[in-house]
């Protein structure tokens, strides 16, 4: 992806360890991750698909990470970003994007921080539709373009808008 700033977003999993003395501790468990260039995203999973004859179907966490070539946006809804600050972005390589303006709490409004990353990169002027005025349009369109059965089968979480005009 070249030698830009790169902005990453990593999920993680907090799992409470019991241990075998009857002490616990809380581990954290980095998941899966979204790593953004000016003009693309590579996704990294810590996590597989995995099956025991006992256990059935369940997630593994592998504490490595693995970059499936080809893939789909997973996080869909997320309301907070911890760290997430106006510094931290300009000094990424989408210095521009406002995804912490796009995070900003507005009633009634969910947020898909990855489709909203994807669609600047795909349009950077989607950023002067959110400040000047087309927020909540914004909003509206991400949540009904993301929603479950549209969404599932996206590919590299690209947000396709034809009903915009980004010429203008």
């Amino acid at each position: 992806m070249g030698k830009e700033q790169l902005l990453v977003l990593t999920g993680w999993v907090v799992q409470r360890r019991v241990l075998y003395g009857g002490g616990d501790h809380l581990e954290g468990i980095p998941a899966e991750s979204y790593v953004f260039s000016s003009v693309d995203c590579a996704q990294l999973m810590g996590w597989v698909n995995a099956y025991s004859g006992t256990a059935g179907y369940f997630v593994q966490y592998t504490g490595t990470w693995r970059q499936p070539k080809v893939w789909s946006e997973r996080w869909g809804q997320e309301e907070h970003i911890f760290g997430l600050s106006e510094q931290l972005l300009a000094e990424s390589c989408l210095p521009h994007c406002k995804l912490d303006v796009y995070m900003e709490h507005r009633p009634g409004v969910y947020h898909y921080p990855v489709a909203w990353l994807r669609l600047y990169q795909a349009h950077p002027n989607a950023e002067a539709a959110l400040l000047h005025g087309l927020p909540r349009v914004l909003d509206d369109m991400i949540q009904a373009k993301t929603r479950a059965d549209r969404w599932e089968k996206n590919v590299c979480g690209k947000l396709d808008m034809p009903e915009l005009d980004w010429g203008q």
